[in-house]
């Protein structure tokens, strides 16, 4: 699958206008014009070490959860990890892509997995989405049945 393609199905599944304003999503880094994409790492966090491993098992793709790109660069340099990262993907073509804000608001997105664990007779977006009606921000939920909060402790820490 091409790079365009892959982008076109995440936006698909979660569209941009679903992520904050201050937040910085979608395509971060492309390398080289529409390239094929071959293996993708997915992460948390785009650190130097998760970098590595991307390399290591010679992917192309990563998509990070949280935007390793979020300020404008002035100068690039060495001795910043953030600048090492961008340099290291740009010179082994490895394009960086970030869904934050609009998976955790997208309907069947982060929060609703979250929430998921539990039996609930009803839940609704904490802030509504103007762009999706069943989209939104946060998770608002009503149990079934009460649970004690040592309960729902153990099911969050079982579900995570």
């Amino acid at each position: 699958m091409r790079v365009r393609e892959l982008v076109r199905r995440l936006e698909l599944f979660a569209p941009l206008n679903l992520a904050e304003s201050w937040d910085n999503v979608g395509l971060l880094l492309e390398p080289s014009c529409d390239t094929e994409v071959n293996r993708i790492l997915t992460t948390i966090d785009l650190t130097e070490q998760v970098l590595e491993e991307a390399l290591a098992k010679k992917c192309d793709f990563i998509l990070s959860y949280h935007p390793p790109l979020f300020n404008s660069f002035k100068r690039l340099l060495q001795k910043n990890a953030k600048d090492r990262i961008v340099m290291k993907c740009v010179s082994n073509n490895i394009t960086i892509y970030s869904p934050h804000t609009c998976w955790d608001s997208v309907h069947h997105g982060v929060n609703d997995w979250i929430i998921s664990c539990f039996d609930c007779s009803s839940k609704i977006a904490i802030t509504p989405s103007q762009y999706l009606d069943t989209a939104g921000m946060g998770r608002l939920a009503t149990l079934s049945s009460p649970q004690p909060l040592s309960t729902i402790c153990d099911i969050v820490k079982r579900h995570l």
